[in-house]
């Protein structure tokens, strides 16, 4: 699981944002740089949960805030792909910090299994 793709999920059960990361297995995966679609990705980050995934797995450096020129800050850009394309957490979990919840979702060979239980799932009356 990429962190670009932790940063859009949420607990299926009660909402909860974001997910505690707690890995098992991570690795870097090398990928081509692409400026243009970390841009594209600026206004769709939370940034506070992307420091909370940097958080969960010891990984240092993060500014407190986004820079004002993010865009046009080649270094930033390169920090963000790097963070957001390129760690993979290969095995471990996904675990709601809703104290009420406490869900876990397992990530299995890079994949979360985000399924809910029969008995989570709210059917909503017609």
């Amino acid at each position: 699981m990429r962190i670009l793709t932790h940063n859009m999920l949420c607990c299926l059960k009660c909402d909860s944002f974001p997910l505690k990361i707690v890995a098992v297995n991570k690795e870097q995966d090398e990928q081509d740089e692409n400026p243009e679609f970390i841009k594209h990705m600026l206004d769709r980050l939370d940034y506070d949960a992307l420091k909370s995934a940097a958080k969960d797995l010891s990984i240092e450096g993060l500014p407190d805030a986004l820079p004002e020129n993010v865009a046009e800050n080649q270094a930033a850009l390169t920090s963000l792909h790097k963070l957001l394309l390129e760690v993979v957490v290969k095995d471990g979990e996904l675990q709601c910090t809703n104290p009420a919840c406490n869900r876990s979702y397992p990530i299995k060979q890079g994949i979360p299994n985000m399924v809910l239980r029969e008995d989570e799932v709210k059917i909503k009356a017609v």
